[in-house]
């Protein structure tokens, strides 16, 4: 049995001598995985339309194990980022936790929209803004955080409900990495954590706002780290996953 199925290339895998295993972020926001054979002969016709971060159509046909490649047409290359090392960076943290959370018979459409969007804002951008490209970063991985169920509540202190407000202001704030979000002054004790408040406000944001529209929001050099390093300890918490090439990216 054949089907065509369309995705992003999350990650290649060597197999044997020659061959690669595709790992595809699909439509439905479930995980394939499949089986190029000879895609990494020079002469085969798989090798330049299999790259990472790559929206393609796959005619695959399913065996005992992983799904066979047949054919693939590239959708969107998405040039403007595979030839920048500063976007690669800033998309790999991303495309690291999608291979790394998503699953082959659980569907998340949300998940496709979400990364077909970060792609294109990313891809579109003309003279590279460091900051930006790390505040875009930090958008899919919550936003991904948030549709997998581990969203954070900015709003209300966890512990008791107290409705908190946040400010653009470096202060640290008490934070519960175990119950999910802010602690008020009255819930908190010496051994919670602090996060600044400008990184809580700027994840905040993020959530809530489109990619094409994150540009608008004001921040800073600083909040960015702060908000990048936000993330680490958000998805090491409550995913148990340590993404390597965010290690790399702060």
């Amino acid at each position: 049995m054949q089907n065509k199925v369309r995705g992003i290339v999350l990650k290649k895998t060597k197999l044997a001598e020659t061959d690669l295993i595709i790992t595809l972020l699909c439509e439905d926001g479930s995980q394939l995985r499949a089986v190029a054979k000879s895609a990494r002969k020079p002469s085969s016709s798989f090798a330049s339309r299999l790259e990472l971060f790559c929206l393609v159509e796959m005619l695959i046909a399913h065996g005992r194990n992983l799904a066979i490649v047949r054919e693939v047409k590239l959708i969107e290359p998405y040039t403007n980022i595979r030839g920048d090392v500063d976007k690669v960076s800033a998309v790999s943290p991303a495309l690291e936790l999608l291979a790394r959370t998503t699953r082959q018979d659980l569907p998340l459409p949300a998940l496709y929209s979400l990364t077909v969007s970060f792609l294109k804002e990313v891809n579109k951008i003309g003279d590279v803004l460091y900051d930006y490209l790390k505040v875009l970063c930090c958008a899919h991985l919550l936003k991904t955080c948030s549709y997998l169920g581990y969203r954070p509540n900015f709003t209300s202190c966890v512990l008791c409900g107290r409705e908190r407000s946040l400010s653009s202001v470096d202060l640290p704030t008490p934070f519960s990495y175990t119950d999910g979000g802010l602690v008020c002054s009255h819930c908190a004790n010496t051994e919670m954590s602090t996060v600044s408040q400008q990184a809580l406000l700027l994840s905040h944001q993020l959530i809530h706002t489109k990619f094409s529209e994150i540009a608008l929001i004001s921040t800073n050099t600083e909040a960015i780290n702060q908000t990048l390093a936000f993330c680490k300890n958000w998805i090491i918490y409550h995913l148990d996953i340590k993404l390597r090439s965010l290690d790399l990216y702060l």
